[in-house]
């Protein structure tokens, strides 16, 4: 009895050590479905304490009801006092105007942003927000930034 409890409490304790597919930092906010507008300005969490250099993902989930091939975010990167502004193009259709993101009611798109590097004792604050021609766009449903440490 004695052997499987501390079977399983370091089983428990390696899986909590390990991070999905590489990857630290993860987050996701909330988008209201019915219209995100260019003044809804996403600003994510402070990243702290992980230093080193990082891919930086963004993650798009959103639903069939959105109704452009393409989107443009734009992400300002704030560390060590400096911001970096990175304009992404996400292509969420294909030529013949069907989805290339994955998923049934909701689809799930990602795309590369940059690459991040963040030194001991500083934060990484992200502000996202859409820069489409129409104020107000209609289906998506959240905004992401994945962090893979490169070295």
């Amino acid at each position: 009895m004695k052997r499987l409890l501390t079977s399983v409490i370091i089983t428990a304790l390696a899986l909590c050590a390990c991070t999905f597919d590489g990857i630290e930092y993860l987050e996701y906010a909330h988008i209201d479905t019915f219209g995100w507008t260019k003044k809804d300005t996403i600003c994510l969490p402070n990243v702290k304490n992980i230093e080193g250099t990082y891919a930086q993902t963004l993650r798009l989930r959103f639903t069939k009801t959105y109704p452009y091939q393409s989107i443009q975010i734009i992400v300002n990167n704030k560390t060590g006092g400096k911001s970096k502004k990175r304009i992404v193009t996400c292509h969420l259709t294909n030529k013949e105007g069907d989805f290339t993101a994955k998923g049934v009611d909701y689809l799930e798109y990602e795309c590369n942003i940059d690459t991040v590097s963040i030194v001991n004792g500083d934060s990484l604050l992200m502000s996202i927000w859409h820069n489409h021609k129409k104020d107000s766009i209609q289906g998506m449903s959240e905004i992401g930034v994945a962090l893979k440490k490169l070295r």
